[in-house]
């Protein structure tokens, strides 16, 4: 079967010349975050735009779901908690139609720590506690170790200092056995 083929400013690309372009973009537009976040916006629309192309046959969900992840973390750190929340929703679906479980495992966190932020702790805790039964079973060891953190932290911020503890007494076992090694 022949790959589908499409037409850019330097000449004629297939779909995985695009998809590895689309990775390179995603690549560049998580670097730039913290550098120059209207650069890394444009980054991760070029990749989206690129991704869902009507010359390719069909979407590249994996690209698409990066650049949607990094727009989402940029929303979220602009205190957009409302866009950072539909973008990682896109993602998270995107994600899950690649079936890229680890993805899918930290998107389910950022969703958590988002609806956090927003004081709405039922669907925070929600998607946590659904993140760290997934690295649990995947055997995810450092997201399993960063969502246990999330959660202890999530339980302080409402002063439920003694719900808290288990989880960050778990987290901090975590860190013990990684430095062992």
């Amino acid at each position: 079967m022949a790959e589908s083929v499409v037409t850019s400013g330097s000449g004629s690309l297939s779909a995985s010349e695009i998809h590895q372009k689309v990775d390179q973009i995603n690549q560049q537009a998580k670097l730039m975050i913290d550098q120059d976040v209207q650069r890394a916006m444009e980054l991760c629309t070029e990749a989206s735009d690129l991704s869902t192309s009507q010359a390719l046959a069909g979407p590249y969900h994996l690209g698409w779901a990066v650049a949607m992840h990094t727009l989402g973390r940029i929303h979220s750190l602009q205190g957009m908690y409302g866009s950072a929340l539909s973008c990682f929703m896109k993602s998270l679906a995107l994600f899950e139609e690649a079936q890229s479980p680890s993805d899918v495992v930290e998107l389910l966190s950022y969703i958590g720590v988002t609806y956090c932020y927003v004081s709405d702790y039922p669907h925070g805790f929600e998607y946590l506690f659904r993140a760290l039964k997934e690295a649990e079973a995947l055997g995810l060891e450092d997201a399993e170790a960063q969502i246990l953190n999330d959660i202890g932290y999530a339980y302080v911020t409402l002063n439920q200092h003694s719900e808290s503890l288990p989880y960050l007494e778990k987290r901090l076992r975590f860190l013990q056995g990684s430095e062992e090694m």
